[in-house]
């Protein structure tokens, strides 16, 4: 729905985001990245025209942005994120909808895969049947 919608304002402010979060990556500066990622991904919400479902999301997500936090201990997965949302807003700028359907997926597989690493490097973080240690 985003590739079909997105307007030259809402790119130009996905383009900033991106650029801000190169600059944050760069600094190491985890939580600066996160405040872009949310604004990134709030405007790809704006984009496909459901910018009003942002709030609930914003506070559904609560338990996964601690995950986040600790995905962004390194700075390469940061820069990693910023590659995959310049990937998926040049499909989006392109109105091509398979391919960003298609970059949108693997950049939340390459976020499941990084939730799998932290399960297993930090078992402690985790409850239920993937649990190491209670």
């Amino acid at each position: 729905m985003a590739a079909v919608k997105l307007t030259p304002e809402i790119a130009g402010l996905m383009r900033r985001e991106i650029a801000l979060q190169k600059t944050y990556a760069s600094l190491n500066d985890d939580q600066g990245f996160l405040d872009s990622d949310d604004q990134f991904h709030a405007l790809i919400a704006r984009a496909a025209g459901f910018e009003s479902i942002w709030d609930d999301v914003r506070e559904a997500k609560f338990h996964m942005d601690r995950v986040r936090r600790l995905s962004l201990l390194s700075q390469q997965h940061m820069l990693d994120l910023v590659a995959e949302h310049e990937e998926i807003l040049g499909k989006l700028v392109a109105h091509d909808v398979d391919g960003a359907d298609k970059s949108i997926a693997s950049h939340l597989t390459s976020v499941m895969h990084e939730l799998d690493l932290i399960r297993a490097r930090a078992p402690q973080y985790f409850i239920g049947d993937n649990a190491q240690n209670r």
